[in-house]
């Protein structure tokens, strides 16, 4: 049984207000080590919950097994994953690499697609992915909710939503 700590919750039920306010693109920011990946997998198993399918992408393949370890723990639902090198499967939540996506223009069925680090959002191949989810719910996951360019990233998200800052993490985290 998944058991959220109270920010970690507390940034799940936000989430789900600000979709219900048909806030559709959701950027989350939390600190490292704060809980980023279980708190996108208890939000993809709400959405598995009823049926419905969850793409999750990152960028680098540490991340993309990571996710996949997460939300199978969480959902008990083995996600396929869309990676060169990996044989794909019809699991109704995938995990794929951005490249791979980019490369191969085909994407998944999905209500609700999730972006890990999503600081990199305003590369081309991530505007794409976006564009192909003219319908879905994205939730964006990144410590630092600007741009390498130290732009913000408005032009992507509409809505963000701040965790308790590093300090407060750390003090939440030794209790």
């Amino acid at each position: 049984m998944l058991i959220l700590r109270d920010y970690q919750q507390d940034l799940v039920s936000k989430t789900f207000t600000a979709w219900s306010f048909g806030i559709r693109k959701v950027l989350l920011q939390l600190s490292t080590g704060g809980g980023k990946t279980i708190i996108f997998a208890a939000i993809a198993s709400e959405f598995v919950a009823q049926g419905e399918g969850v793409l999750v992408v990152a960028h680098r393949e540490e991340l993309i097994l990571q996710a996949s370890e997460k939300v199978t723990a969480v959902t008990r639902v083995q996600p396929g994953i869309i990676k060169a090198g990996y044989k794909p499967t019809d699991s109704l939540i995938q995990v794929a690499s951005i490249q791979t996506l980019f490369h191969r223009q085909t994407y998944p069925i999905a209500k609700l697609v999730i972006i890990d680090e999503a600081h990199h959002c305003s590369a081309n191949s991530y505007r794409k992915l976006l564009d192909a989810y003219p319908d879905a719910l994205i939730l964006g996951l990144t410590a630092t909710p600007r741009r390498e360019d130290g732009y913000g990233l408005r032009d992507i998200f509409d809505h963000l939503i701040c965790s308790i800052k590093t300090k407060e993490l750390i003090s939440s985290l030794k209790n």
